[in-house]
């Protein structure tokens, strides 16, 4: 369950690309190296897959809903990136709608627009401000 990746870019390029493309904070513990060859992904919350993202030879392992001591856990070891559970898994439906148009071209599928992200963020902009933001 889970994706190995080949890449090419440093890790710094790498998170920042993962923020842009999942619009919104990303908490990140860095690796050893700031080269990244090899990525491991589990959508959602896949902390559990740890053991193997490192086994698997991976510099960094990308999930969501990883606890704080996870980070822990992970500094020196892998890089670790949680870009969030509804960041990861909002890329899901518009790929469920064209695997299943190709497979069965006589249905018609419909992609819900629904956010049914409950998480909230606010972000500081200064030392005397937040920006609160209901969804990135």
């Amino acid at each position: 369950m889970g994706l190995l990746a080949s890449c090419s870019m440093t890790y710094t390029e790498l998170v920042e690309r993962i923020a842009g493309v999942c619009g919104g904070p990303v908490r990140h513990c860095p690796p050893t190296s700031e080269s990244v060859r090899a990525v491991a992904i589990v959508g959602g919350s896949g902390v559990s897959f740890y053991d193997a993202a490192v086994s698997s030879g991976a510099d960094v392992f990308i999930t969501a809903d990883v606890k704080y001591h996870a980070f822990h856990a992970a500094s020196g070891v892998i890089g670790l990136v949680d870009p969030g559970h509804f960041e990861m898994e909002q890329f899901v439906p518009a790929g469920l709608v064209s695997v299943l148009s190709t497979a069965a071209p006589s249905l018609t599928f419909l992609e819900s627009t629904v956010v049914t992200n409950p998480v909230h963020y606010a972000y500081q902009t200064s030392q005397r401000s937040i920006n609160l933001s209901s969804h990135p």
